[in-house]
């Protein structure tokens, strides 16, 4: 292309629209640290390599199998670790200057697309979504170039109402924001700040407007329900709105996936366009559902292994335990400081590793599998729509942050499997620690003991839903029951092998 056929060339070459800055100490401090987490793993893979696997009548001959498949899936957390690093190995601050967009394209702007993301009323009211997307829609670009849309993994109804009522309020509040240069654009921001004056009349008639929107949403949100002359209004939006409810979780893995394997995958594609970092950012977000399957496995086999009595782990008192150790308690321990350092809480890192455990153990999976299928011709990929439970009762449950089960889902029998599994492997485990006098069980099995409790733990919400719980929000009683058999029918099968 010659230079002066390019619609984005520069006007004024001396103005950046951004600068790049990069902090060298906290960077230096964390590849220190990587690094040495990094060695402990090459040291696994070398211990799972070289040290023979031991079989007596515990350790049957599908022993070597079993510590086959651990090293498989020991070396592809590590590889994926490594992956991971480059969303942190080269941190860099952007700061941009929007003033200078216009003044070096002019009118020759690309056109963009925004896409305002939510999922549930309760944790993301309907009125800040709207506030959200009335911002963005009065953003100062060109309006023929802007197209601005609302992704609603929950399908609510409050939601496509509230944004319903938002978009005939955009009508009026977009070109007032242009017309008077309005800032901030959201109009909750504006209508409570102090810095701006309401003392024309076109601004007070907004504000009025505005407010009568805002309760009639506000309303309708704290009814939980639809105003039925609304519902008539926009009936065919409803009946969409409620079609698409799915579980987002699986598709997003499953579409990140799709994107890995397809042409426009960032390891093919993107080569030659972009950085090999940017490659490697782009992967862990499409390897998250292929992860799925080593963690599920792992979690499985470390929980069997210990029923049967078979180490997967060194002693506790080897000096092969240490690299084992050191990789378990500082990744963990730098999860925690990192999440604590960000404004969150010990409490709220704690649901963070419960949610990662579930996503990996249940919808990754699920988005995973449909996808291998399809690209072999065996399945077309379609999301899962659940049945809802009563929003009220719902939302009264979050508060009080309990976890919401509720109806049958193929993702909650592999749940409830797995987590019943678990508490079977550790009852037996402890009881078998219990009567071992000379805490050679301990040495022995520790690590395994140590995973297998701490997943326990974890699924601490998973036992109250199935077992303890009587409210709608439970887990359901067939759910529960094929769970307890398939878990009892594993262990069954692992202790007469």
């Amino acid at each position: 292309m010659r230079k002066e056929d390019d619609p984005f060339r520069p006007v004024h070459q001396g103005e950046p629209l951004f600068v790049t800055r990069r902090k060298t100490g906290r960077v230096i401090s964390y590849r220190v640290f990587s690094a040495s987490v990094f060695f402990c793993i090459c040291w696994i893979w070398f211990y799972r390599v070289t040290i023979p696997v031991e079989i007596d009548e515990n350790r049957t001959s599908f022993v070597p199998i079993v510590w086959l498949v651990i090293l498989i899936m020991e070396i592809w957390f590590g590889l994926y670790w490594v992956v991971v690093q480059s969303l942190r190995w080269n941190p860099v601050w952007r700061f941009t200057f929007t003033d200078r967009l216009s003044r070096r394209y002019g009118n020759d702007l690309p056109t963009l697309d925004v896409f305002v993301c939510t999922a549930d009323p309760v944790i993301e009211p309907p009125l800040m979504v709207v506030n959200t997307f009335l911002s963005v829609t009065a953003l100062d670009y060109p309006p023929e170039k802007l197209a601005v849309y609302l992704s609603d993994d929950g399908g609510s109804e409050l939601t496509f109402y509230a944004l319903a009522e938002a978009a005939e309020f955009a009508g009026i509040w977009v070109p007032f924001c242009k017309r008077f240069n309005v800032e901030p654009r959201s109009p909750a921001a504006y209508l409570s700040s102090t810095a701006n004056v309401l003392d024309s009349a076109v601004a007070k008639e907004v504000a009025e407007l505005y407010r009568e929107m805002a309760a009639r949403i506000e309303t309708a949100t704290k009814l939980r329900r639809v105003p039925e002359e609304a519902r008539l209004k926009y009936s065919d939006g409803f009946s969409h709105a409620d079609k698409f409810a799915s579980n987002a979780c699986a598709a997003e893995s499953e579409g990140d996936f799709q994107v890995l394997l397809s042409e426009y995958s960032p390891v093919w594609y993107g080569h030659g366009k972009i950085g090999l970092g940017l490659i490697l950012g782009y992967c862990c977000f499409c390897l998250w559902a292929p992860s799925s399957v080593p963690v599920l496995v792992y979690s499985v086999l470390t929980s069997l292994c210990l029923l049967k009595g078979i180490p997967l782990f060194p002693k506790v008192s080897s000096s092969w335990f240490f690299p084992f150790g050191y990789v378990t308690v500082a990744v963990n321990s730098y999860s925690l400081a990192e999440f604590l350092w960000c404004g969150g809480t010990f409490r709220g890192w704690w649901n963070e590793q419960r949610m990662w455990l579930y996503r990996r153990t249940s919808s990754f999976v699920f988005g995973f599998t449909d996808t291998i299928l399809k690209k072999l011709g065996a399945s077309e990929s379609a999301f899962v729509i659940t049945a809802k439970v009563a929003e009220e009762e719902a939302a009264e449950r979050y508060e009080k942050e309990v976890m919401e089960f509720g109806v049958e889902s193929p993702m909650f029998l592999l749940l409830g499997t797995l987590g019943m599994l678990n508490l079977f492997c550790f009852a037996a485990a402890a009881m078998r620690l219990i009567t071992s006098r000379d805490g050679e069980h301990f040495q022995t099995m520790g690590m395994q003991i140590v995973i297998t409790g701490v997943l326990v733990v974890l699924n601490w919400p998973l036992y109250q839903g199935m077992l303890l719980r009587n409210d709608k929000g439970k887990m359901p009683v067939t759910v529960t029951v094929k769970s307890v058999v398939l878990a009892l029918s594993a262990c069954t099968c692992i202790a007469f092998m």
